[in-house]
């Protein structure tokens, strides 16, 4: 065991900031030191492979047999991040856990956010390989856009991949209007399916996300609508892209659409969701990070700090999950090391 403990302060901050989520769900545990790594097996023989200071090291398995989960004085007290914003949110996405909460059923504007019901009902109800002609009405909606012209023909699945990764009001609109044939018709498919999902704190009056009076969502519902929209395969795919490529009629190369989501590239795991900005919503986000098995969603309302903000919550959301798992292992018992799969 001299190996681990020459490196037990390097595995430490790797767990801390879960730095190698790509070796598995595995924790050893001795002496202070909290280890991810996975197991081998070659010729008979078992081998722990874990990442230490950027390189891997296979110790032999006599080596670490003897593991004891013992202490639960692994790290220090986890302090939650101060968030600036109105509300928010951190959950376990796959128990639906809540991790942190502020404010989190108070009805604020949620602009672009929106979307996240709208892309749920096209990629449920819509066909997306449908070509969709472009109105007059939604190639004149205001805001962020796709650049639609009347009269002009795009696939249903590129709408639905604009609207996610740029944000484009336009694009929602267009598949608003083939799937309804009218956006009011549209919208009050959105207000169904929120009543259906136990969204009782929100109401929509359009299908972007513009400021209406009467348009507003809470941090609760929010995340609640992001783990549905993240249970549709497309959906979830299409928001962890940073740029996307649109065949738009009458180009001779396809537009590329870059993701307004600046957590995908700077923080660790992020795979998505939604970005949104109005005057009166502020800057909104909803994220998500995915790390050795776990998935946390974060929802921040009004926030100046939103991409800090998010980063900070997942720091601490994945930290607090391991921190649990580690004090699970340290109940007595028979000597043991946890080969279980990742739990909510």
């Amino acid at each position: 065991m001299r190996a681990i403990s020459t490196f037990s302060a390097i595995l430490l901050t790797a767990l801390l900031t879960w730095a190698s989520p790509t070796l598995g769900d595995q924790v050893f545990f001795k002496n202070g030191s909290a280890l991810q790594a996975r197991v081998l097996e070659q010729s008979g023989e078992k081998f722990i492979e874990l990442e230490v200071g950027g390189g891997i090291i296979a110790l032999p398995w006599a080596e670490v047999e003897r593991v004891i989960p013992d202490s639960e004085d692994w790290a220090p007290e986890l302090v939650p991040p101060e968030v600036s914003a109105s509300s928010a949110l951190l959950i376990d996405g796959g128990s639906g856990r809540v991790i942190l909460e502020k404010n989190p059923r108070a009805r604020r504007p949620i602009a672009s956010l929106t979307k996240l019901m709208t892309a749920v009902i096209v990629a449920e109800r819509g066909r997306l390989e449908d070509w969709v002609r472009v109105s007059r009405r939604a190639a004149a909606t205001p805001g962020v856009s796709l650049g639609l012209r009347p009269g002009q023909r795009v696939l249903l699945r590129d709408l639905l991949s604009a609207m996610l990764v740029r944000s484009a009001n336009d694009a929602a609109v267009a598949a608003a209007e083939h799937l309804c044939g009218r956006e009011g018709d549209f919208v009050r498919e959105m207000n169904g399916k929120a009543l259906s999902l136990g969204l009782l704190d929100t109401h929509f009056c359009n299908c972007h996300g513009l400021d209406h009076p009467r348009h507003y969502s809470t941090a609760s519902d929010v995340v609640r609508l992001s783990q549905y929209a993240m249970s549709l395969p497309f959906l979830a795919d299409c928001v962890k892209n940073r740029e996307v490529a649109i065949w738009l009629q009458g180009l001779h190369r396809p537009k590329t659409c870059r993701n307004s989501n600046r957590l995908l590239g700077s923080c660790l795991g992020a795979d998505g969701i939604k970005t949104g900005y109005t005057e009166e919503a502020g800057r909104c986000l909803v994220g998500s990070a995915s790390r050795g098995g776990h998935r946390l969603i974060a929802v921040l309302l009004n926030d100046k700090e939103r991409w800090q903000d998010a980063c900070e919550l997942f720091e601490y959301g994945f930290a607090a999950l391991w921190k649990e798992k580690i004090q699970r292992l340290s109940l007595p018992g028979p000597e043991r090391v946890d080969r279980g799969g990742s739990g909510g």
